[in-house]
């Protein structure tokens, strides 16, 4: 990726796409300390250039929001954190999608039926106030914050990843624009 992340005051976003972290299933900031961990520690390498592990080497976590698979409860509110304001443009879905949205990173690994091996004690479906914590953030904040809609919330799985965010998650996308889907009732 190279670089840092861009700045770009005023852009127009378009969108807002979630995503899985695809990790542990960690409580309140432990999910966000064990992100930026990851996302900006260097990665391994073998011997014949293949990444074998460590970390992304980027210059932060790449989300903007991110909601614990275990949120907090504080002051009666479900803790949800933003890492980026919205001029910030970061590496989460790829370039077209990184300049026009704002990313939302679900902590844990969500259950998927495009990666069965998963589902052996490994993913889960989100928590259920895993649920209604990203629910309230991108339906009561982040859409009338940014002037979005409900046909502006996106899966990574339909910006290029199939197994992100999870088959609840892509289901509820798929809810919010009026879809139904054959292969998961909500």
């Amino acid at each position: 990726h190279g670089g840092a992340f861009v700045r770009r005051p005023q852009r127009v976003l378009e969108a807002v796409v979630l995503h899985s972290l695809a990790g542990p299933f960690r409580q309140g900031i432990d999910t966000v300390e064990g992100l930026a961990r990851y996302h900006t520690s260097n990665p391994k390498w073998d011997a014949s250039g293949k990444v074998i592990g460590g970390g992304r080497g980027w210059p932060g976590p790449a989300y903007t929001f991110v909601v614990p698979f275990f949120p907090a409860l504080v002051d009666r509110k479900l803790e949800v954190y933003q890492l980026w304001d919205a001029e910030w443009v970061t590496w989460h879905a790829g370039k077209h999608w990184n300049s026009r949205s704002l990313s939302v990173g679900l902590g844990g690994m969500h259950d998927t039926r495009h990666a069965p091996k998963y589902s052996a004690g490994q993913a889960r479906d989100p928590d259920p106030l895993q649920f209604e914590a990203t629910r309230s953030l991108v339906v009561d904040y982040i859409l009338p914050t940014y002037g979005l809609t409900e046909e502006d919330v996106v899966p990574h799985a339909w910006a290029g990843k199939p197994t992100c965010p999870g088959d609840v998650m892509e289901a509820w996308c798929a809810h919010l624009r009026g879809r139904d889907v054959d292969w998961l009732a909500l």
